[in-house]
């Protein structure tokens, strides 16, 4: 499922394609905002998102060879609800 798909299955509730698809980009805006303020979103049956520090590293520029300093990072995670444990490998 894509973008294209969730406007389509919205477009269903609330009545127009357009309408859909500025729910959908509102929503993602809103998760946007959320996440660069490091908050926590917990949708209850679905799961949270959430920002964590990924660590400063070693890595290699592979056209090189030469070996580089990876910064730290945030970077966004999600864990799925309990309910998704059915489908993980």
């Amino acid at each position: 499922m894509n973008r294209t798909d969730l406007v389509e299955e919205i477009s269903k509730i609330v009545g127009t394609k357009k309408e859909a698809k500025d729910v959908l980009e509102k929503i993602i805006t809103l998760l946007k905002k959320a996440l660069a303020e490091d908050e926590r979103i917990v949708i209850a049956g679905f799961g949270t998102f959430y920002r964590q520090l990924r660590k400063a590293k070693k890595g290699r520029n592979p056209k090189t060879g030469q070996i580089v300093e990876i910064p730290p990072r945030k970077v966004v995670k999600f864990k799925p609800a309990k309910v998704f444990e059915k489908f993980r490998p």
